[in-house]
């Protein structure tokens, strides 16, 4: 959680080649109205192709999800780290805004805090279906008592032609 409390821990070597394409699960119980970090690792640094998802609770739908790492290659390093909020009322929260060209599929986008590489928000191609008009995301951020905190929205397009204008109207909110 944000002041360090490890709510689970799986050390180097818990995974073996054979738990390739397996689904893993591990239930634990938090307090809400509290941030929390997962932070994933990879010893050597060569990438993870497989997914991590954090659910709300037991109910698994994509309603539910509070994270999703989508895996990563060798340019994250040895580890990833995402920051995320259990409960309702978190102190501060960015509202992000999409309106997708015709191609909602071929968006991505990251929401990284600066000072400390925590990732708050992400979605990765195929995220949306491609028929997808619009979508609203409410990201919590870190509280005022951290103090002033910088953070770097990043985007993608898969085809490299932007979100407006050529293939629709797409544009962003922040």
């Amino acid at each position: 959680d944000e002041e360090g409390e490890v709510v689970i821990d799986m050390p180097v070597g818990s995974y073996a080649s054979s738990d390739a394409g397996e689904s893993l699960a591990y239930d634990t119980a938090v307090g809400s109205e509290k941030f929390y970090n997962l932070k994933i690792y990879d010893l050597l640094g060569n990438g993870f192709a497989g997914r991590f998802v954090v659910f709300e609770d037991a109910i698994q739908s994509d309603e539910k999800v509070l994270v999703m790492e989508p895996g990563f290659t060798g340019v994250s390093g040895t580890s990833v780290s995402h920051g995320f909020y259990v409960g309702d009322s978190p102190d501060r929260h960015l509202t992000l805004e999409f309106v997708f060209d015709d191609y909602a599929d071929e968006v991505a986008y990251e929401m990284k805090n600066d000072d400390d590489g925590t990732i708050f928000a992400l979605a990765w191609f195929e995220t949306f279906p491609a028929d997808t008009v619009s979508k609203s995301t409410t990201i919590p951020i870190y509280s005022p008592e951290r103090g002033d905190q910088h953070y770097t929205l990043r985007l993608w397009d898969d085809s490299n032609d932007g979100i407006c204008c050529s293939r629709g109207e797409g544009g962003y909110q922040l």
